[in-house]
């Protein structure tokens, strides 16, 4: 299932999902990371907002362009050093 594999992804990336129950989708934010959190919903759709003042900084559909998405926000070219606070959108489109 979609949904499924986007959970899938978000914990793959070291995100907590919310532990509650919805037939629209998920909430998702990385624990003593504050930068930002994530809406998804079961049609794979998927939002990034920026937590400080609730700016989206990216969207998207699938797994893949949101696992990207994911690793932009939360990781500096794959390893486990953080980014600086982002105050411009994750991807130039």
């Amino acid at each position: 299932m979609l949904s499924d594999a986007m959970r899938s992804v978000a914990r793959k990336v070291g995100l907590s999902v919310a532990p509650y129950q919805s037939d629209l989708g998920f909430t998702a934010v990385r624990e003593n990371d504050d930068r930002f959190f994530i809406f998804v919903l079961n049609s794979g759709e998927w939002s990034i907002y920026r937590a400080t003042d609730v700016v989206l900084a990216e969207s998207g559909s699938g797994p893949a362009s949101f696992e990207a998405a994911l690793h932009l926000a939360f990781w500096d070219c794959r390893t486990t050093k953080q980014r600086r606070v982002i105050r411009e959108p994750i991807l130039t489109r």
